[in-house]
């Protein structure tokens, strides 16, 4: 999100924060109904408990990373990253 206008990403992040501790927030500001309206929030709730670096870590199959150009939320460095990380 830090490709978003401040006003997102730190709406975001506040909103982030407060699914990370377990908390839903019902009164979201439209600009992030896109990403955390309340009827996902559950659903991004759940994966708030997995690190990505840690799980590519531990599988011992082989793994597609597939990231597009212009992804909003997965740079195309975050996706090398991930990449490295998985076993050849």
């Amino acid at each position: 999100m830090k490709s978003q206008p401040a006003y997102i990403s730190e709406g975001f992040n506040k909103l982030m924060d407060s699914l990370s501790a377990g908390k839903v927030q019902k009164n979201v500001n439209s600009s992030l109904y896109f990403i955390g309206r309340p009827s996902i929030q559950n659903y991004l709730m759940s994966w708030c408990r997995f690190d990505p670096e840690k799980e590519i870590k531990n599988i011992k199959a082989p793994i597609l990373v597939v990231q597009g150009n212009t992804d909003l939320q997965v740079t195309v460095a975050d996706a090398s990253n991930l990449k490295s990380l998985a076993p050849p």
